[in-house]
């Protein structure tokens, strides 16, 4: 009967022309699993529902239903690469692997920067990415920490890449490896005899085949369980950049870590131990007394069969009961409360068969395929369709047939039966592999619809600001954590977002984190990032809001650091207030100042630059002078010192223009060449070799500039073919970058490293106007007065429209070998 109800629904609702499909007499197209029968599901593949079988003749376990096309009605589901299916998934902090059967090879994706995902490169990638079978093979287990991987291959040996400054890899260095290397024990042997790997945020444990645990790396909460050191209890206890046994009794069956915590389980399966931090009860012994050698868990009498750790919680489960203990403030403990708890806790949640935690929330899966998540849940990270945390299990939309779960910080994955693999939650990083752009290494369209009538843009470290004719007149994107977006909100954006205030735009200058506008008026508004008073409102705290810098009323220009601010005022002064650790400020100290003070002896300035942690001025008669931080030479006196006030640079007459990049800096002089002087060693200075120069070097390969522009380590430069008679530009030209490139911040079409000879090809020919760098990203104006942008996309901050987050599951995309 139900058959028959559900065929004249089918035909009512094709008969009212639905957004399903109907082709032919009883045939049915889904595009959602709410569209096929309660326990159906939508095959993204064939577009046709299938049902859960019972019998062993589907190895997939599921069959297509009776209104699939004909080809298909009543057939199993096929698997993905039958020959080489998804035997695994693992999940990071922002990164994920799989390994696939029979050969073990290994496909990572997401997170690249510190080489963690073993091709051999530092390139963050949005679809997997295989290791070369000769480079890692035969491996049966992966296992994933901050940012670093781990492999345990067939023959008991460990092979590590990624990371490794705290000794996380076990290859007895702390250098970072981009591809797979060998874990070795003290004397240097391949270390073997390997059934399971659990690896924390910069450590890595392994339980090996006695049953004996073992861990190498970072030992700051005592995560490698060695006990108290020898002379004192308090003394630092010290990292092992080679594998280490841990001092314990009971045999090993199961383990679990995550950032600063290990869990285990005894074969006998009645007692769990945890050590490491233990700062919100994520050990489960009753106190937040950290651990550095195992403690006993105070669960209740149960066989343990699973044990999960996140960041600072902790969840097992055994038999029909599932328990979870330690930080709760989003949730994550799932028991309907917000409170920390230092012993376990029940969960509601009936027949979990399999336990998955990372960051500040937790997953499970039921013995019929179902998937519940709870806990934190900004970036979507539950899969249940929206962005709002839940102290209570809650359903993974259309998630019914899960092999497999695997929770990253901000996201998490399933590996289906049918052996594909499908992720929720954050993408920003390429988490989730569904092939979004994370970078760009060529420059894209900024707005959908395409933002128009921009008179001037500024690039920070992971957002970008436009000021345009009309209204609204400033428009940011990208990057909004701290609040730098000036929406009111925190919500990082993709597509430009007018400020909550209507303010009246003359110019908007981006820092690392923070925002800051001059309007017509020449009053000054900042928001974002407020922790080192870079925003001049005297409050040390974070604003979302455009707030009024209430000691400046008559500025003419602003300027932006990482942490600091400046203006110049109409009498030609300057007043900085922000960060002065290394003297940014330029008052003669190194105190912080959240409000405005002038700069003793700089007068006559007609324009600003502020790099990571220095100040430069350019004056009327064309000299420039800089202050603060100066170790890489960045402040151009022959020096390698910071210093509170105000030096000339060197051998630098008639500059017209300037820009402080990271730790560099930059000035067009009067024959339109560049000078650049400071760190060097990515290429930033262009002047044929990389290294720093204390001193301006003139770049190579250029000339015609008439705008400059810095980053964090790469620098870009606007060059055109005229001027008008008093020397202000008049024609639109061509953009050339140089420098660092790893991100594609420099839009030749590829992240190839710069080899520092200046640049090589135009990034936008004959029709550039303004030009901005930030961190990793690079922007332009058009003579349309359009945007373009290249480079880092992590945070939307090119603007082009980019998912960022995805509350629901979407398929990775991973091709069959």
């Amino acid at each position: 009967m139900r058959g028959l109800c559900f065929l004249l629904a089918l035909g009512w609702w094709c008969a009212l022309g639905a957004t399903a499909g109907c082709l032919g007499r009883g045939v049915f197209r889904c595009k959602d699993s709410r569209q096929c029968e309660p326990g159906g599901h939508c095959e993204a593949a064939t577009s046709a529902c299938s049902y859960p079988t019972t019998t062993t003749s589907c190895a997939s376990g599921w069959r297509y239903g009776g209104h699939a096309p004909d080809a298909l009605a009543g057939t199993c589901v096929q698997d993905a690469c039958p020959s080489h299916p998804v035997v695994q998934v693992r999940a990071g902090s922002a990164h994920a692997c799989e390994v696939r059967g029979p050969m073990g090879t290994v496909a990572c994706w997401g997170d690249g920067r510190d080489g963690q995902l073993g091709d051999g490169t530092t390139a963050s990638h949005s679809t997997p990415t295989v290791i070369a079978a000769d480079a890692l093979s035969g491996v049966t287990d992966v296992t994933l920490g901050s940012r670093h991987t781990c492999a345990l291959r067939a023959d008991g040996t460990v092979w590590c890449w990624g990371a490794n400054e705290s000794g996380q890899l076990g290859d007895g260095t702390r250098t970072p490896r981009p591809a797979p290397v060998p874990v070795h024990d003290a004397t240097g042997e391949p270390f073997g005899s390997i059934v399971q790997l659990a690896a924390g945020g910069a450590f890595t444990c392994a339980r090996r085949d006695t049953g004996q645990v073992v861990c190498w790396g970072d030992n700051a909460y005592g995560e490698l369980g060695q006990g108290a050191t020898a002379s004192a209890a308090s003394a630092p206890l010290n990292d092992s950049l080679s594998p280490l046994a841990v001092p314990f009794e009971q045999q090993i069956s199961r383990l679990s870590a995550r950032d600063r915590h290990v869990c285990a389980v005894a074969v006998d399966g009645r007692t769990a131990w945890c050590w490491g931090s233990n700062e919100q009860g994520e050990l489960g012994d009753g106190s937040q007394v950290s651990r550095p050698q195992p403690t006993q868990v105070h669960l209740p009498e149960a066989v343990i069969q699973e044990i999960a750790t996140g960041s600072a919680h902790t969840c097992a489960l055994g038999g029909e009961m599932l328990w979870c203990w330690g930080a709760n403030q989003l949730g994550e403990l799932g028991d309907g409360t917000n409170q920390n708890q230092l012993l376990p806790v029940a969960v509601t949640l009936a027949g979990a068969t399999e336990l998955a935690a990372a960051g500040h929330h937790t997953c499970a899966r039921q013995s019929n395929g179902s998937a519940w998540c709870w806990g934190a849940n900004q970036a979507g990270q539950l899969g249940e369709g929206t962005n709002s945390n839940f102290n209570v299990p809650v359903p993974v939309t259309a998630v019914e047939d899960a092999g497999e779960l695997a929770a990253g910080d901000t996201f998490s994955c399933a590996r289906r039966r049918n052996g594909t693999v499908w992720c929720w939650g954050d993408n920003r990083l390429g988490q989730l592999g569904t092939g979004a752009n994370i970078t760009r290494s060529a420059p894209a369209v900024v707005g959908d619809p395409t933002l128009d009538e921009v008179t001037s843009i500024s690039a920070g470290g992971a957002h970008t600001c436009a000021v345009r004719q009309g209204a609204p007149s400033a428009l940011c994107w990208g990057d909004n954590q701290a609040g730098q977006l000036g929406d009111g909100t925190r919500l990082d954006r993709s597509l430009p977002a007018a400020l909550k205030l209507g303010l009246d735009a003359v110019q908007v200058v981006t820092g690392a984190l923070h925002t800051c506008l001059r309007d017509s008026s020449g009053a000054v508004w900042c928001w974002g990032r407020g922790g080192s008073g870079q925003l001049g409102t005297s409050g040390l705290i974070d604003l979302v809001l455009p707030t009024r810098v209430a000691a400046l009323t008559n500025t003419t220009s602003l300027a932006a650091g990482r942490t600091h601010t400046c203006a110049i005022l109409n009498d030609g002064g300057v007043r900085c207030w922000g960060a002065n650790s290394d003297g940014q400020l330029g008052d003669g100290s190194n105190e912080n100042r959240p409000t405005p003070i002038a700069v003793p002896g700089v007068a006559n300035v007609v324009e600003l630059a502020l790099g990571g942690a220095h100040t430069c001025a350019r004056h009327a008669d064309g000299t420039v002078s800089c202050w603060g931080r100066g170790l890489d030479g960045q402040l151009g006196d022959g020096g390698t010192i910071n210093t509170g006030s105000a030096v000339q640079v060197r051998d630098l007459g008639g500059a017209t223009a300037i820009a402080a990049g990271g730790n560099h800096s930059c000035a067009i002089v009067a024959d339109r060449s560049v000078r650049c002087w400071g760190a060097g060693a990515l290429g930033q200075l262009g002047w044929g070799t990389l290294s720093s120069h204390a001193v301006p070097s003139k770049v190579m390969n250029l000339g015609g500039v008439v705008r400059i522009a810095a980053g964090e380590a790469h620098t870009c430069a606007r060059t055109s073919t005229s001027t008008s008679a008093d020397g202000q530009v008049d024609t639109a030209g061509s953009v050339l970058c140089w420098g660092d490139n790893h991100l594609g911040q420099l839009g030749n079409g590829s992240a190839a490293p710069d080899p520092g000879m200046g640049p090589s090809a135009a990034v936008i020919s004959g029709d550039a106007l303004e030009i901005a760098a930030g961190g990793a990203h690079s922007c332009t104006t058009r003579r349309d007065r359009t945007t373009v942008c290249w480079g880092a996309n992590d945070a939307g901050q090119l603007g082009d429209a980019i998912v960022l987050q995805y509350p629901t599951a979407q398929l990775t995309k991973s091709p069959c070998p």
